[in-house]
């Protein structure tokens, strides 16, 4: 997704937690048509689809009819927006997504360098088992000869 629709989601992330409240203290509902006049870059759709992201991720929820007229849906900040407000919205979400990508990552290379390095080792291994092979057959073979040297075997 990219940063500028994120930064929109944001905006009016933000917007409905800087008015969430009235001077009474009483929680205030935001219409679609409200927020157009606020959002005048954004048209109805995309403020409905918005608000239907914010509802889906429980960001925000709907109420009908609170004052009694008919046919209009009221959105209001939910507490779990409140604190995805405060734990930096969408943009700190995707910055944490891309911190997360990048760990990974590092991860995965640093893993294939410990396997490119054990192939390493497992092949000195390889060869050190071969150089002690070598020597215990020597040394086996020179001992047999003395055997054979003081008991006469042969």
């Amino acid at each position: 997704m990219e940063t500028k629709h994120i930064r929109i989601l944001d905006d009016v992330l933000n917007y409905l937690y800087d008015n969430r409240t009235c001077e009474k203290g009483k929680q205030i509902t935001h219409t679609i048509i409200s927020l157009t006049k606020v959002f005048t870059e954004l048209d109805i759709s995309d403020i409905e689809n918005i608000l239907q992201k914010f509802c889906k991720d429980g960001c925000a929820d709907r109420t009908i009819n609170p004052l009694g007229e008919k046919g209009l849906i009221y959105y209001y900040i939910t507490f779990e927006g409140r604190v995805f407000k405060e734990s930096r919205g969408y943009l700190g979400k995707l910055e944490k997504e891309n911190e997360e990508n990048n760990r990974i990552t590092d991860v995965e290379n640093r893993q294939g360098e410990l396997d490119e390095n054990n192939v390493k080792l497992l092949n000195r291994m390889v060869w050190l088992t071969a150089f002690v092979c070598v020597g215990t057959l020597v040394s086996a073979a020179y001992y047999v000869n003395e055997l054979n040297k003081q008991y006469h075997w042969w």
